[in-house]
């Protein structure tokens, strides 16, 4: 099939069909694209820790985080450590060009309405904060102070499949953003 695997960073890898002629009856998408050599996935997988053939899927590329300092952060499975804290709704790490992680956070509609409000929010998710800091590591870490609770009048941007619009949200929350990084 001439499938490759190109490392993404992170122990991450993305899968390129590289043309092969000899494959050609195999490798339909160079006939739709007939100008192009490599056809790049965009998806992200990891490796196996024991099993070389085995693949797990983390993600897409466009989705991935790259700090300002050049460190690659793939989102997914971190965001889903957090949408597993009961009170949340949805999470959204973000930081893309800036020098550390925040994290967007949609607190639940009961979650909302409590009287204790963000510092509830704040204590429920605080240790899978922390274990996502164990991972990403000191450079990327998420500080209290940049952590954003969405308004609910203004709840995160979700497509008819039911999962987050990355690029519909963040410009949702473009201003509150801008000033965490202040």
């Amino acid at each position: 099939m001439g499938l490759f695997w190109e490392e993404a960073g992170e122990d991450l890898y993305e899968p390129i069909i590289k043309r092969d002629i000899s494959l050609a009856k195999y490798q339909g998408i160079f006939h739709s694209f007939p100008d192009r050599d490599e056809w790049r996935m965009g998806d992200l997988y990891a490796r196996h820790a024991t099993e070389p053939d085995v693949w797990k899927y983390e993600g897409r590329r466009d989705e991935m985080i790259i700090l300002n300092h050049g460190e690659n952060i793939a989102p997914a499975a971190l965001e889903h450590r957090l949408h597993a804290v009961a009170g949340i709704e949805h999470a959204l790490l973000i930081g893309n060009q800036r020098p550390a992680l925040a994290l967007l956070l949609q607190p639940d509609a009961a979650t909302v309405g409590s009287p204790q409000g963000k510092n509830e929010v704040l204590e429920r998710i605080w240790a899978a904060v922390q274990t996502i800091n164990d991972i990403v590591g000191p450079l990327a870490e998420i500080r209290r102070q940049r952590i954003l609770l969405a308004d609910s009048k203004r709840p995160f941007a979700v497509t008819k499949k039911g999962t987050i619009s990355r690029k519909k949200t963040l410009a949702l929350y473009a201003q509150e953003i801008e000033t965490l990084y202040r």
